[in-house]
């Protein structure tokens, strides 16, 4: 994936990036009890390979110490190193000796109990949460990190649940956890998910049920979407992936963005990386449109801006906003999903994920 030079990343886009270089490559990027030498090679490719410049190979390391001692001295060596040579950034050489070196003095042992005031419940900053979760990972045998497979979700569903249970975190705080642990795509379309449910709901958060059966639906509408584009003859496959590897290089912001997304089914698809091949499969090709196929899969484009977004997505790989068509004889139309989501039944005003999670939080406080 291409992701443009940074030379000023902030430290939650550098967590960001290593978090998804772990979960893509199945690699630990976490200090635990490898190998120094070893370590400092892992940091190493994970920065070149998510291209953050060498300036800040040695902020992108701190982001990755997650023994809150250790952390916190290197952290104040860093200060105390820019503030004797005069220098903006840490060089890597120099980071390397002064962790060698805090490591070898020995850092005083983490004396914490890790037990949280009640008081302080469901208050951690996000920044904070983050660190607690990256901490515990880093202790785990298990990966954490989701990347968007149904086959994996049970199994992430109850590692996560271990980590709510074992950082103590209160029922407001289990969903914003459990995106944390998501990677690749799928992760900001959840989040902007969870924004617009408390937007509309007006609840204090998203509970833990509500979010594990939402995410659920979406992975199963992805998929199958997917699905019944590697079932088309011809196998248009391979085109769309060079596509969004088009796409991603030159809409590098976009192609980061959950702005653009595609509600097929009732599910927002995320655009390019799953959208590209979601056009496809609904009649939209690089050559053009199949404008009855459009008319009768599309549902809807979601959440206020993300309509112009999508048709500039579309109109890049050569589509063009569909016009309106004569109805169609009841014979011509599609067949209904064997099952469909218990959204799409729940009368006018829910048809999408979001309505429909709004519906139920009022149902219940009825």
């Amino acid at each position: 994936m291409y992701i443009p030079p940074h030379p000023t990343l902030s430290e939650q886009e550098l967590s960001a990036r290593l978090a998804a270089w772990a979960a893509e490559s199945n690699r630990f990027p976490w200090l635990s009890s490898q190998d120094l030498s070893e370590w400092f090679h892992i940091v190493e490719e994970a920065c070149e390979d998510t291209n953050i410049a060498s300036s800040q190979w040695a902020d992108a390391a701190v982001v990755l110490i997650s023994e809150p001692n250790l952390k916190s001295a290197v952290q104040d060596r860093r200060e105390q190193h820019l503030k004797e040579t005069g220098q903006s950034q840490w060089e890597w050489l120099d980071f390397k000796d002064d962790l060698r070196e805090l490591i070898v003095n020995g850092i005083p042992p983490d004396t914490s109990t890790g037990t949280r005031n009640p008081s302080e419940e469901g208050n951690d900053s996000p920044q904070h949460l983050a660190e607690r979760l990256s901490a515990w990972a880093s202790q785990q045998n298990r990966y954490p990190w989701f990347s968007g497979s149904s086959k994996d979700l049970l199994e992430w569903f109850t590692i996560v649940e271990e980590a709510f249970e074992d950082n103590q975190l209160s029922h407001k705080e289990y969903t914003e956890a459990a995106i944390f642990f998501i990677s690749g795509d799928l992760k900001p379309v959840m989040e902007e998910r969870r924004l617009k449910y408390l937007e509309k709901s007006g609840d204090e958060f998203w509970s833990w049920d509500g979010f594990k059966e939402d995410i659920t639906r979406v992975i199963d509408e992805a998929e199958r979407i997917i699905a019944q584009e590697q079932s088309m003859p011809g196998g248009r496959l391979g085109k769309t992936k060079n596509a969004v590897s088009r796409f991603n290089q030159d809409h590098p912001y976009i192609a980061a963005s959950a702005n653009a997304g595609l509600v097929v089914g009732g599910a927002m698809i995320f655009v390019p990386a799953l959208g590209l091949l979601a056009l496809h499969a609904i009649g939209i090709t690089l050559g053009g449109v199949a404008v009855t196929s459009v008319a009768a899969a599309m549902r809807s484009v979601a959440y206020g801006g993300a309509t112009a977004g999508f048709y500039s997505v579309m109109e890049y790989i050569g589509a063009k906003k569909p016009k309106e068509e004569t109805p169609k004889k009841p014979e011509d139309q599609p067949a209904p999903l064997a099952n469909p989501p218990p959204y799409e039944s729940m009368g006018e005003g829910t048809s999408t994920p979001v309505q429909y999670a709004v519906f139920k939080s009022k149902r219940r406080r009825q």
